[in-house]
Order: structure tokens, then C-alpha cells, then sequence
């Protein structure tokens, strides 16, 4: 029997102290995602990540979408395994981080807002690995 490999994951990542849930989606389609979205939509805020991501027409290595109350979406093509996609997932991971602190009101650059900013991407990055590590490969 030829050795199978996991081609596709998706997992969401509450960041309960902001109320504020992260969806990541490795591994999809196009198609794929959409229909996973559409499946799922049955809150508005899944209605307006879905019709964000289809408005998207471009390649990407790594995509973040974000709705108007923050709620995110982290979508790479791959599950990460090289330098370079792992280098792809922190810059996204950074753009999620932005999104939920610009909705509660901690702007980059003021004083001592770094400090929260990098928290908060070190325990994103944490949780994302957690599950990945989940995956058999």
C-alpha cells in the first residue's frame, strides 16, 4: 500500500480574551475552502469571510482575511514544512494580530502597545503548532 499523506487540515484558535475566534485553513482548494465555508455559514461573520475570500482572485503563498469585527482567516496552500512556509505563516499570523488589536482599539506603535502585539503572536504561533503537530505526515 502506497504511504498516504494528509493534503488538507483546518482548525479555528479562540483568542478568548479578545472574544475572538481564528480560522486556519492549510492545505485547500479554491474550491475546496468554499465549499468548507459555505457549509459552515450559518453567522454572518462566516457569510462576510466567505464573500471576502471570493472577491480574492489571486495566487497566494498565504493569505489573511479579515471582516468587519475582526473576525480572521488564515489560508496557506500547503501545511507548512519549508523555512519559507513557516517564514509565509508568521507574516500572516502578524496580519491577524493586527486585525484584532486595531478592533479593540491597540494601535501599533503607541506606547507599550508592542508588548501585547507580541504576546499575542507568540501564542497564535503556539496554538497553530500545537495543531499541526497533530497532523501525521
Amino acid at each position: 500500500m502506497a504511504n498516504l499523506r494528509l493534503t488538507g487540515c483546518d482548525f479555528i484558535v479562540p483568542v478568548d480574551v479578545y472574544y475572538k475566534d481564528v480560522l486556519f485553513m492549510f492545505g485547500y482548494s479554491r474550491k475546496k475552502i468554499i465549499q468548507l465555508l459555505k457549509a459552515n455559514a450559518e453567522d454572518n461573520n462566516t457569510r462576510e469571510i466567505l464573500k471576502h475570500f471570493k472577491s480574492f482572485k489571486g495566487g497566494y503563498k498565504g493569505l489573511c482575511v479579515v471582516g468587519s469585527v475582526g473576525q480572521t482567516m488564515v489560508l496557506m496552500p500547503q501545511i507548512p514544512t519549508t523555512a519559507e512556509q513557516h517564514g509565509t505563516l508568521i507574516h500572516e499570523l502578524f496580519h491577524v494580530v493586527e486585525a484584532i488589536m486595531s478592533q479593540i482599539g491597540n494601535h501599533h506603535g503607541e506606547d507599550r502597545s508592542a508588548e501585547s502585539w507580541a504576546h499575542l503572536i507568540g501564542y497564535l504561533t503556539a496554538k497553530v503548532y500545537e495543531n499541526l503537530n497533530r497532523i501525521d505526515p
